[in-house]
């Protein structure tokens, strides 16, 4: 996130101009190395399904910068897609999140089709919850600790209290 903050809004909003109804981003200057004319839409489709454009030689996700054009600050970490359709940036879709909010608004992956529901072999079906992704050991096990005291009561037990 460093080096996207080296873009500064003044710089961002006299070459660019974000729709946040329609989450459209077009240029306000002429290009002439990609040949984009004033009013040309300035983001394309990024490969993993998010939308990207680029300024000053670097490479911006849409979504961060709809966020930092509107408010004017750089988000802390993600910008999740609230209909999780990675290319709508309407401004009413995006909202700041940290990574494990981010992972509970995922699709459904499962071959099942209902998100955390998965079926084994004897035909019945089992319920997995992600409880987020965490940068330290500590910290995913108190998360993992506290949900399951709070699901399984006094039955709860993790062998990697033993460290803590």
């Amino acid at each position: 996130m460093n080096s996207f903050k080296t873009l500064t809004l003044e710089r961002l909003k006299s070459v660019l101009r974000y729709d946040p109804y329609t989450g459209v981003w077009v240029w306000l200057v002429y290009r002439k190395r990609s040949c984009k004319n004033i009013g040309d839409r300035a983001d394309v489709p990024h490969s993993k399904g998010y939308r990207q454009l680029g300024i000053d030689g670097k490479t911006y996700m849409a979504h961060i910068l709809a966020w930092f054009y509107v408010t004017g600050e750089w988000p802390k970490e993600l910008i999740d897609h609230e209909n999780t359709i990675k290319d709508d940036n309407r401004w009413d879709n995006l909202r700041e999140a940290t990574k494990s909010q981010n992972m509970y608004n995922k699709k459904s992956t499962s071959q099942s089709g209902a998100k955390g529901v998965y079926k084994v072999k004897n035909g019945r079906y089992r319920v997995l919850i992600q409880l987020g992704t965490f940068d330290t050991l500590e910290e995913a096990s108190k998360i993992y600790n506290d949900a399951a005291l709070k699901l399984q009561g006094e039955f709860a037990h993790s062998s990697i209290k033993e460290f803590f």
